[in-house]
């Protein structure tokens, strides 16, 4: 009878530890990834500052150079077709 207790107890502690050692590594690996995961978000996160800076300063070129377009377009519709006073009278309304 004795024997079997000390069986049993041998073998429940050695589950006990299996199942131990089995979590430790496990939350270890999780922790692991957890870090990797984070890091990553971070890079990412400093890539899509960069990026939203580079856009700003993209759509803020884009605007001057539509705004130059614009002015160009004017000078040169007033250099083709003359000065508004110069041009054909346009038609009135009725």
């Amino acid at each position: 009878m004795v024997m079997v207790m000390v069986v049993t107890v041998a073998l429940g502690t050695s589950i006990l530890s299996v199942l131990g050692v089995s979590a430790w590594s496990l939350a270890r690996l999780i922790k692991r990834e957890a870090d990797l995961l984070h890091q990553l978000a971070t890079d990412q996160s400093h890539r899509l500052a960069s990026v939203h800076a580079e856009l700003h300063h993209a759509r803020a070129e884009v605007t001057r150079v539509h705004s130059d377009v614009v002015v160009l377009k004017r000078e040169l519709d007033s250099f083709v077709h003359g000065p508004p006073s110069m041009r054909s009278p346009q038609p009135q309304a009725c």
